[in-house]
C-alpha cells in the first residue's frame, strides 16, 4: 500500500537528506545533480526520450546489481532553463526517497511508464513535486536568506510600496536558490517559510528587519497539518 505522507513528514525527509550531505547544503544553491551522486544514483542524459515515450526523466532499478538510474531528455539538459531543469530532477529524487518501495520494481523505462499510469501516481506526483521544492528551497535556508535581503531592501529603497518589496524579495530569493519564480512564490506563501506574512508583519510594524512570527500560531499551524494528514 502506498504510504501516505503529509507535509511535514515530506519536509523533514528532505530536510534531512539535506542534513547528512552537508557539502551540498553548504553552498547556495542547493547542487541536485552532486546530491544525486553522493545517493549512488547514476545521471544519464538520453536523446529520444520524449518523442519515443512522452516523458522528461525517468527512475529505474537494474537488476540485479541495484544499480539505480535516472535518465533525462538530452533536449532538457540541454535547451531548459537551470531552474526547470534542477525541478525536474529533484522531482525524480522525491520519487526515489518517498516512493523507493513502488520504484525498486521498475527495471526499465517500460516499467516506468506503467507505473505512470496506475491510480496511485497522480497522488506520487504531488508529493514527488512537493519534495522537490522543500529540497531545493529548505525552510531554514530561505529564512536566512530572506532576512538580510529584506534588510537590505529597506536600507536602500525604504518603506514603499509593500508590493514592490514582496515583489523584489521573491526575485532575490528566486536568484539565490536557482528555482523559477513560482516556485519560490509557493514557498513564500505557504508553510513553514510564510516570508510574505513575515514582510508585512515588519512592514507594518516599521522594522528595518525581517519579523518572525508568532510562535504559538506557527506551532498551532503545524500541529493541524500533522493532524489533517493522519486524519485523511
Amino acid at each position: 500500500m502506498l504510504r501516505q505522507y503529509t507535509e511535514l513528514e515530506i519536509e523533514n525527509i528532505a530536510w534531512e537528506l539535506l542534513r547528512r550531505k552537508p557539502k551540498v547544503r553548504a553552498c547556495l544553491p542547493i547542487d541536485v545533480d552532486l546530491l544525486l551522486e553522493l545517493q549512488g544514483i547514476s545521471l544519464v542524459v538520453v536523446a529520444g526520450l520524449i518523442p519515443r515515450f512522452s516523458i522528461e526523466c525517468c527512475a529505474y532499478q537494474l537488476h540485479p546489481n541495484g544499480e539505480v538510474i535516472v535518465a533525462i531528455e538530452k533536449f532538457i539538459a540541454d535547451s531548459r532553463s537551470e531552474p526547470s531543469y534542477r525541478q525536474i530532477l529533484a522531482k525524480v529524487l522525491g520519487h526515489l526517497t518517498l516512493h523507493k518501495e513502488v520504484l525498486d520494481q521498475t527495471g526499465s523505462i517500460e516499467d516506468y511508464l506503467a507505473l505512470r499510469s496506475s491510480p496511485a501516481w497522480p497522488h506520487m506526483e504531488h508529493d514527488a513535486h512537493r519534495f522537490a521544492v522543500s529540497l531545493m528551497a529548505p525552510e531554514e535556508l530561505v529564512a536566512q536568506a530572506a532576512a538580510p535581503l529584506y534588510a537590505q531592501l529597506i536600507t536602500e529603497q525604504g518603506f514603499g510600496e509593500l508590493r514592490a518589496i514582496e515583489q523584489q524579495l521573491r526575485n532575490c530569493l528566486a536568484t539565490t536558490f536557482l528555482v523559477t519564480t513560482e516556485q519560490i512564490h509557493q514557498r513564500m506563501v505557504r508553510w513553514p517559510c510564510q516570508i510574505y506574512q513575515r514582510v508585512r508583519k515588519s512592514v507594518s510594524l516599521g522594522s528595518p528587519q525581517l519579523l518572525p512570527l508568532d510562535s504559538g500560531q506557527v506551532a498551532q499551524h503545524q500541529r493541524r497539518l500533522f493532524l489533517s494528514g493522519r486524519e485523511s
